[in-house]
């Protein structure tokens, strides 16, 4: 039987072809089993052959242009030079604190390098993320830790970090 417009909902944009394949197939057996030829279930069937069309169509992206934080597409991502992790452009919101995170967590030298080379940019351009800088070194001591045990470019850079948030902060 035919189901009433309310009844009958199309699936969202984001549905799965795992979603769009039961539902094209709950529709295709309703018109067969019930010789229904109602023009919503034929509408819906062909909604769905349509979606799942357009989902074999669509080029998947790679899962390196996933964030690895909030696993959202990136619109426009950079590559650190080890190719291990891809992050969102990093001068937008919340950087410092992403940039803190590889550092913290990623075991490869060359990525934490990049990152406090990047942050040592950052410092130099923009007091404010120099202080969230700060605030994450008073709690965690990241860029006290890479001054010590980083790669000769990242210690050299990570110790002028802390001699930044040293001559601005040793006060606060």
């Amino acid at each position: 039987m035919a189901e009433s417009s309310e009844e009958c909902r199309r699936l969202p944009a984001s549905a799965s072809a795992d979603e769009l394949k039961r539902e094209l197939q709950r529709r295709v057996n309703s018109i067969i089993e019930d010789a229904d030829y109602s023009i919503e279930d034929t509408d819906e069937a062909m909604h769905c052959l349509s979606a799942l069309k357009e989902l074999k169509v669509r080029p998947t992206p790679p899962l390196e242009y996933l964030c690895p934080l909030s696993h959202q597409l990136m619109k426009d991502p950079v590559v650190l030079a080890s190719g291990q992790q891809t992050y969102e452009q990093m001068v937008k919101l919340d950087a410092v604190s992403c940039l803190l995170s590889i550092i913290k967590e990623d075991t490869s030298d060359k990525s934490k390098e990049h990152c406090i080379a990047i942050l040592h940019t950052l410092c130099y351009n923009d007091r404010t993320r120099l202080q969230e800088m700060w605030r994450d070194e008073s709690v965690n001591g990241t860029i006290a830790n890479l001054a010590l045990n980083g790669t000769t470019r990242a210690k050299r850079k990570a110790k002028e970090i802390v001699e930044q948030i040293d001559k601005y902060f040793s006060g606060s």
